[in-house]
């Protein structure tokens, strides 16, 4: 069981073992496969339960509406004792290639409710619609509205079901993903990025089908790509707070006050806009690691932000003076975890226990008086500008709005019963969390790409001592990092 389970505008999508739920999936499939289409005979389905011997070594995907009724289904069939069906259609040289893959898979039966499901000219429609909106605008002008809205639920579950399927298949191991379809169907996949590749000449299987192969990590993060847009569409055009992010609401009672600084969760349009100003100040214009021109309305946003909690530090006169944000489990994941082994990767997500920690900046002077601790925290170098020159006060201003946004965040954290914060660190950041007793527990090996940082976990249990007794911040500030605990870089 691959563990995957993620949600797209209102559905959930989900690898289930639920023996209600595969039950309603071979009824779904009964009504479409063997009364719609004819494709099975009835009597090779007693019970109107449409099912065949691979189903035991396959993941059954179900697409749920927000009442939890199935709408939609798919299923990869992997490591099946007997040659998959797509394998069995596939052209002799590539079958004697590929014969001694362990890691082949194959997704079929792909079905839809009757409730969502239009013409196939309509749907081609839709997808036409859903392309030119996601991507950048086009000359050609604004692509015809769909049949019935914007936000099309056939698209959102065919979506989802290609996704779910792909993502089921990369948690397994998958190398090449195999599938019988239609030419129309392989012609809308490639447009949405879901490359595969004709293996075989078109056959006679459940009507006029090409076999098709694709490399699986190649479809998964053009699938990714696909999905971060949608979240981005979805929240924009509905304006609506994600379901994801409910959890706002039990944040907000845990504002609190310290060193005449109040620490708040930014849960308006206004405060949230705000957060995103002093970000791109922060990292675009102070310690220019963001090109400013990226961000032509000067602000920081990413499709993350729609499903996070943002902290802010506010003073006297209601400047936000600093930020940062949880990552809450989402349609999109947890970012550094797509830097995480497999097996660490899946387990984290499905307990939907952990959150990522990211996106922490402060207002000058105090971020540029508080820069090398600030380095160490985001793993990323971080030089002043010559134009700024802290005051005497900044820089324990600078640990005061730090340690308050982390004691929010912990106390977020605990109201949201996870268990900790996963980001990205490096060696050096890495090793001073291990000397001030934090245990980071490594996820995945050195990412070269990125600054040599590397996926960690760090508990909450780990983090609480810290977070509430100063002196275990004093010896934090004072590590050898920092200038071997001379005065002028103490935090306190």
């Amino acid at each position: 069981m691959s563990g995957v389970e993620f949600r797209l505008g209102e559905f959930t999508f989900l690898a289930t073992e639920d023996r209600g739920l595969l039950e309603a999936i071979h009824r779904l499939r009964y009504r479409i496969y063997v009364e719609e289409y004819g494709f099975e005979k009835p009597e090779d389905h007693p019970g109107g339960l449409e099912r065949d011997r691979f189903d035991p070594h396959a993941v059954s995907i179900a697409a749920l509406d927000r009442r939890g009724n199935l709408v939609g289904t798919a299923r990869l069939i992997h490591h099946c004792p007997f040659p998959l069906p797509t394998f069995d259609l596939a052209a002799p040289e590539w079958r004697e290639r590929h014969r001694t893959d362990p890691h082949l898979v194959e997704s079929s039966r792909f079905a839809m409710s009757r409730d969502f499901r239009l013409s196939a000219l309509d749907f081609k429609r839709e997808m036409a619609f859903f392309r030119r909106n996601l991507g950048a605008p086009s000359s050609a002008g604004p692509a015809p509205a769909p049949a019935s809205g914007d936000l099309s639920a056939r698209v959102l579950i065919f979506l989802g079901l290609s996704h779910a399927t792909i993502a089921s298949a990369r948690a397994l191991g998958a190398s090449w993903h195999l599938m019988a379809a239609e030419r129309s169907l392989w012609v809308l996949l490639k447009r949405n990025g879901m490359r595969f590749e004709p293996i075989g000449p078109e056959v006679e299987y459940h009507g006029r089908r090409t076999p098709y192969a694709g490399q699986n990590e190649d479809m998964f993060q053009s699938t990714q790509a696909v999905q971060t847009r949608v979240v981005t569409m979805l929240a924009r055009e509905s304006g609506a707070i994600p379901v994801g992010v409910q959890e706002k609401d039990l944040a907000e009672a845990g504002t609190f006050r310290l060193g005449g600084l109040s620490f708040n969760v930014a849960s308006t349009p206004g405060s949230v806009d705000r957060v995103f100003v002093l970000r791109h100040q922060a990292y675009a214009e102070d310690f220019k690691l963001i090109p400013a021109a990226a961000q032509a309305d000067a602000r920081d946003r990413d499709a993350h932000d729609a499903w996070s909690v943002h902290v802010t530090a506010e003073d006297g006169v209601g400047r936000v003076v600093g930020t940062v944000r949880l990552v809450l489990n989402s349609p999109l994941g947890l970012p550094c975890l797509e830097k995480a082994g497999a097996e660490e990767r899946n387990r984290l997500l499905s307990s939907k226990k952990v959150a990522e920690l990211s996106r922490l900046a402060l207002a000058s002077p105090y971020g540029h008086a508080f820069a090398d601790v600030l380095s160490y925290l985001l793993s990323v170098p971080l030089i002043p500008s010559g134009a700024v020159r802290p005051g005497p006060g900044d820089r324990r201003r600078g640990a005061v709005i730090t340690l308050g946004l982390f004691r929010m965040l912990y106390r977020i954290s605990k109201k949201l019963r996870l268990s900790g914060w996963v980001l990205l660190a490096h060696g050096e950041t890495i090793a001073l969390l291990e000397r001030q007793g934090l245990r980071p527990e490594l996820l995945g090996p050195v990412d070269e790409t990125k600054d040599h940082r590397q996926p960690v976990l760090l508990r909450l249990g780990d983090l609480e001592a810290h977070l509430t007794d100063f002196s275990r911040i004093r010896s934090f500030s004072r590590d050898a990092s920092f200038g071997g605990g001379k005065p002028r870089n103490s935090l306190f």
